[in-house]
């Protein structure tokens, strides 16, 4: 509380151990704030050899500093909105079509930015050159399946963009999992739940999820269970897998 500080990291030296450096310092608030009211403070190291911006977080009664990103930070634009983030990997909001978003947020890969908001799910978007960025789709994430409440061995892989990859996880030689891919290049749609429940959707269960029939295959029901939850009441989904195995109707997901 008197403006002196130490700041440790943890590296790897050219021997391949790790080695701990600790600065020792100052810090002191500034009159910077982010987009969202944060006030920012800055490290100085008494030697000049280390120096940062970052915010100070409280959670569950423990101390918290989130440093600044230079590379992900301000706002992106997309065709339908805009993403700002305040370049701390704490805070950020979301504008689609006039609707606003506002949420915690992590890197989660490079140039992939995961937006977790307390009551509208969570969002992924990919930042492009120009400070551009798109939105995946809400149904993005990897489906596991039920059929009559057992659970099948395919996998079905969603990347929010239309694009669907089919795999089975199969055990190697030295018992570990290995991935097989089935299907990739298989593609999907999602059209809104009133649009397609005439046709295929006859009722939603407790899980929540849709359940569905086909009047053009032989069809068997399947309940998706894992994430993602569709974030405004529920979403078709139909696949085409370009395998052998025959097209899906309907989100969730059906097969002969």
């Amino acid at each position: 509380g008197k403006g002196g500080a130490t700041y440790t990291e943890y590296v790897v030296n050219a021997e391949g151990k790790e080695e701990q450096i600790d600065y020792v310092g100052t810090f002191e608030q500034t009159d910077e704030t982010t987009e969202f009211g944060a006030y920012v403070f800055v490290f100085t190291a008494n030697d000049g050899t280390k120096t940062f911006k970052y915010l100070q977080l409280t959670a569950s009664s423990k101390a918290y500093i989130a440093m600044y990103n230079a590379n992900y930070n301000g706002e992106y634009e997309s065709a339908t909105g805009f993403l700002t983030l305040d370049g701390y990997g704490y805070w950020a909001k979301y504008v689609d079509s006039g609707n606003e978003y506002e949420g915690i947020y992590t890197i989660v890969a490079e140039n992939v930015v995961e937006l977790l908001t307390n009551a509208d799910g969570t969002f992924y978007f990919d930042l492009k050159e120009g400070r551009m960025f798109t939105a995946r789709g809400q149904e993005y994430g990897a489906y596991l399946a039920l059929n009559n409440q057992a659970l099948l061995d395919e996998v079905f892989e969603l990347d929010g963009y239309g694009n669907l990859t089919v795999y089975v996880l199969e055990k190697g030689d030295d018992g570990e999992s290995v991935r097989k891919d089935i299907d990739t290049a298989g593609t999907y749609v999602t059209v809104d739940f009133c649009s397609c429940a005439a046709s295929f959707c006859s009722r939603r269960d407790a899980w929540g999820a849709a359940r569905a029939w086909s009047p053009c295959w032989r069809t068997v029901i399947f309940r998706i269970f894992a994430r993602p939850v569709p974030r405004r009441g529920a979403r078709c989904l139909s696949v085409n897998v370009t395998s052998a195995t025959p097209p899906c109707v309907i989100a969730f997901v059906s097969r002969v």
